[in-house]
């Protein structure tokens, strides 16, 4: 086998070395992620950009039919999205792109603006990857999340993300273990979950 040979068949065994590394998480496992978020760094190593995208989805499913008040969700939401977009920065505008369909609308601008705070600067083609799938009056309040999340996201939040997440960090790098816990769910015994979230204050 000649030099060329060996160099693919190497990387084709780094590549099935890396995806056999993730393992998609067990109901229980993004169940969990609703009172404890940094775990999703641990749920996504060795994933790629679409297998990272599946297990935000249904995080933020799990934060949606968990009965907690907006303002809670909200913030369960923005650091699940800071988490998952910073691992996967070289990758964010496609993973915008997919998420777009995925994800109820009224989330969208929770992670436009987490996404703006985590990435600064290269955060306007992320989006605007939210915005761009979307009818003019929700694509607006999407670009003015990215552009004004305090609008948003409580400024504690923005606060202790900024100054943690510098920059974008791709995956195997820093781990987000000193992002912030969002508070202990307080839940009524018998209370079923609420409908979908109106993020937006609706």
């Amino acid at each position: 086998m000649n030099g060329m040979g060996t160099a693919i068949v190497g990387l084709f065994a780094l590549t099935l070395a890396a995806s056999a590394a993730f393992k998609p998480p067990t109901p229980q496992q993004i169940q969990a992620l609703v009172t404890n978020q940094v775990y999703i760094a641990e749920l996504i190593k060795g994933a790629t950009a679409t297998q990272a995208v599946e297990v935000l989805v249904k995080a933020v499913e799990a934060v949606s039919n968990a009965g907690l008040a907006d303002d809670q969700k909200t913030i369960r939401v923005a650091i699940l999205t800071a988490i998952v977009f910073r691992s996967f920065a070289p990758q964010a505008v496609m993973m915008a792109e997919m998420l777009v369909p995925l994800v109820s609308v009224n989330v969208l601008p929770v992670m436009a603006a987490a996404t703006a705070v985590v990435m600064g600067s290269g955060a306007s083609p992320v989006t605007e990857a939210f915005a761009s799938q979307l009818d003019s009056g929700d694509a607006a309040l999407v670009r003015s999340a990215g552009v004004h999340p305090e609008t948003i996201l409580p400024a504690d939040l923005i606060l202790t993300l900024g100054v943690q997440v510098s920059h974008a960090t791709p995956p195997g790098g820093r781990e987000p273990t000193a992002l912030p816990l969002a508070p202990p769910i307080r839940e009524v015994p018998g209370t079923p979950p609420g409908p979908a979230p109106q993020y937006r204050g609706q």
